[in-house]
């Protein structure tokens, strides 16, 4: 239930009139703004280490939160794939890009599974 009401609350964030400005950008709020990609690789080493999930599983919830929004927003020409692919594509963006953002490994993900429509959030 809290998943889906964090897809809905991701959804509106996408809708032109909510967060679309003229320069193209869309707003994006939450999680994946204020985490780095170092921070997303030492929780999930925490976490499969037996450590504490709690940074893990939210970063987590953001990141499929946001694909999915993307794949609503661009009217389903997402590829489809599995949890276990966009950790994995998220784990290597942010292992070789520590620096960048949780939402620029999201970005990169959403680029990867419709190269054809670009979405650019700040």
């Amino acid at each position: 239930m809290r998943t889906a009401i964090l897809a809905a609350w991701l959804v509106v964030g996408f809708t032109p009139s909510a967060g679309s400005r003229q320069d193209g950008t869309v707003a994006v709020y939450g999680q994946g703004v204020s985490v780095s990609c170092g921070a997303w690789t030492e929780d999930r080493a925490t976490a499969i280490a037996g450590g504490s999930t709690r940074a893990a599983n939210m970063s987590w919830t953001w990141v499929v939160g946001y694909v999915s929004g993307a794949g609503v927003w661009f009217d389903g020409r997402i590829a489809e794939t599995d949890s276990d692919a966009i950790r994995a594509f998220v784990d290597k963006h942010c292992r070789e890009n520590p620096l960048d953002r949780l939402v620029d490994a999201s970005n990169a993900l959403v680029r990867t599974l419709n190269p054809k429509d670009r979405l650019s959030c700040q």
